[in-house]
């Protein structure tokens, strides 16, 4: 339970805990007070104007016997000391709160070493991440891990602010690490909520060492198979699975979502990266306006299409076709600038069919095993058996479990050749695509 008004939260001081159970515990309480104890708002109010709140709570509660005072009570006395915090200390305990429990599933070496400096990078991003998520946080949009652990695959990326999806959502997702790595344990909750914290609050499956080793080897999906998670792995987003098994390289839609999803109302310069410059038009746009314009047109698309349709329509140079398609009202004036300089001139059917509003595709014909990579942005590491296979006809083959996990870094930047382009096209095609594998490197 998270309060949307900052002054609220600290006038009634939810901003003096940390975790997400003890603000829902905090509300809890609250609800006791005006709901059974029959206290009014304006009661609540002149408690915490004349400094006497937490005298009144104890007061009310203790009138009643013993075992009627709920489990939020004894919850609430248990940890006062968080409560009477004065808000000039509160970041710096959360501060040691919050890294306390992480800290001590580090192996015995690591301990003493600053969380900035663990070694390998894979290991300090996995540690990052696994605070927030037993810590009970969702990763936020603008941190590099809400990227990298698959949050972007999330369909509420792309949602109308305070719009909410049970499936395919990001504290869905959340859930299904929490499964995996469980939460800071809460000896207060243990002993007042008994079974039902014990039943809700997920114990570890693996340990952190087990966890940032499979992350740093792209095998995340083979940990979920091991402890039992497979299935729900499958269901949390339907290119989940996919994603996570690869740390470096993946289609550039993602990426595009990522900016989606911190996309802010406000008509400023938004900061594109230049792989989504290069693929999804922003290149040609001549002003912010026209720019953010872009943006929020990608985001309607994305509340009705498969972010990997999107992608396919990019590699063959269909993006305003396929676009307007999904959403038929879309601003016409943005036709000149939804398009890229190497569309892949690939042998298959149009994606518009899948796409005649108001029908809803059918999900069996776009299996994330089936949809090409964005060829264009994927690099070949020396060895591929896929290495001398044309860009064209690689994409086409597609890469879904088919080929080992080296192979999914394919594409050589040299078959873009194959597309033919003529004259200055050509060469600046050609300039344009020995730069992009640089560009997602960095």
């Amino acid at each position: 339970m998270f309060l949307d008004d900052g002054e609220v939260e600290d006038h009634y001081r939810f901003s003096r805990f940390l975790l997400g159970y003890q603000k829902t515990n905090l509300f809890g309480l609250y609800q006791g007070i005006f709901n059974y104890h029959e206290a009014s708002p304006r009661e609540v109010h002149q408690w915490r104007i004349e400094g006497t709140l937490v005298e009144n709570i104890i007061q009310l509660f203790e009138s009643w016997p013993e075992p009627s005072r709920g489990c939020y009570y004894p919850w609430w006395k248990d940890n006062l000391y968080i409560f009477n915090r004065t808000p000039e200390v509160v970041d710096s305990c959360h501060a040691v709160e919050f890294m306390e429990y992480p800290m001590s599933q580090l192996d015995p070496a690591d301990r003493d070493i600053e969380n900035k400096d663990l070694e390998p990078e894979a290991k300090r991003e996995a540690f990052f991440f696994f605070a927030m998520i037993v810590n009970q946080w969702v990763p936020p949009t603008e941190t590099s891990v809400w990227y990298s652990f698959g949050f972007c695959t999330c369909r509420n990326a792309v949602l109308p602010e305070g719009q909410f999806i049970q499936y395919h959502s990001e504290s869905a997702l959340a859930g299904l690490y929490r499964s995996l790595l469980g939460t800071v344990p809460d000896k207060s909750m243990e002993r007042h909520f008994g079974d039902i914290y014990r039943r809700i609050m997920p114990k570890p499956r693996c340990s952190f060492t087990e966890f940032w080793k499979a992350y740093d080897r792209e095998s995340l999906p083979s940990l979920f198979k091991k402890y039992g998670l497979e299935r729900e792995m499958k269901q949390v987003t339907p290119h989940f699975a996919e994603f996570i098994s690869s740390r470096f390289v993946h289609p550039s839609v993602w990426t595009l979502m990522n900016h989606l999803a911190i996309l802010t109302e406000v008509e400023q310069d938004q900061e594109i990266s230049p792989p989504i410059m290069a693929d999804y038009g922003f290149m040609f746009c001549q002003s912010t306006r026209q720019k953010n314009a872009l943006l929020k047109a990608y985001k309607k698309v994305l509340l009705v299409a498969d972010p990997l349709d999107l992608h396919q329509a990019c590699i063959r140079g269909q993006l305003w076709s396929f676009c307007s398609r999904v959403v038929p009202d879309l601003d016409k004036g943005l036709q000149s600038v939804m398009r890229n300089l190497y569309p892949l001139n690939l042998a298959e059917t149009s994606l518009d069919k899948h796409y005649s509003p108001p029908r809803r595709r059918n999900a069996k014909h776009h299996h994330p095993s089936t949809t090409p990579v964005n060829t264009s942005l994927s690099p070949v590491p020396t060895g591929s058996s896929m290495a001398n296979v044309p860009l064209h006809q690689a994409a086409k083959r597609g890469y879904g479990g088919r080929y080992t996990q080296e192979d999914r870094y394919k594409v050589r930047r040299e078959a873009v050749e194959d597309a033919q382009p003529q004259g200055l096209i050509a060469s600046l095609t050609n300039y344009l695509f020995s730069w992009i594998p640089f560009w997602i490197r960095t």
